[in-house]
């Protein structure tokens, strides 16, 4: 009963919501803004969850390479840096992996006004930098 009860209100509020962007065009921007997000939101919700799921072992394997390469490159300029530039490798590669789960879900939140898109899947050339 509660399950049909729930059913019945969700599919009305969808309903209304659907004309109401369109009326919402001729009275007032930010009214068809919040009509817009309330309409997507069916969407951008399981697209989020799944761009985190499937976006951060993405996010930390190029967290880890940028961590890795940085660390390393002071010791290829300079022959005496590169043995403790090779210790802190573990440091890096940690480091990196700490990042990169920070950035997977940052980005799949931040990016899920575009569904399914690169960017949302860490795969753009944006990504979150928890330095800045």
């Amino acid at each position: 009963m509660h399950r049909s009860i729930a059913i019945l209100l969700y599919a009305c509020t969808f309903s209304v919501l659907v004309v109401r962007p369109a009326a919402a065009a001729n009275t007032g921007d930010r009214l068809h803004k919040v009509g817009d997000f309330l309409v997507r939101l069916p969407i951008r919700i399981p697209a989020a969850a799944v761009a985190t799921v499937v976006g951060t072992p993405i996010a930390v394997v190029r967290k880890v390479k940028e961590e890795i390469r940085d660390t390393v490159k002071g010791g290829i300029d300079h022959p005496i840096v590169l043995l403790p530039a090779l210790a802190s490798l573990p440091f890096a590669t940690l480091g990196g992996f700490w990042d990169g789960m920070a950035a997977g879900p940052y980005d799949a939140c931040a990016y899920s006004n575009k569904p399914f898109s690169k960017e949302s899947f860490s795969l753009g050339k944006e990504m979150y930098d928890s330095y800045n």
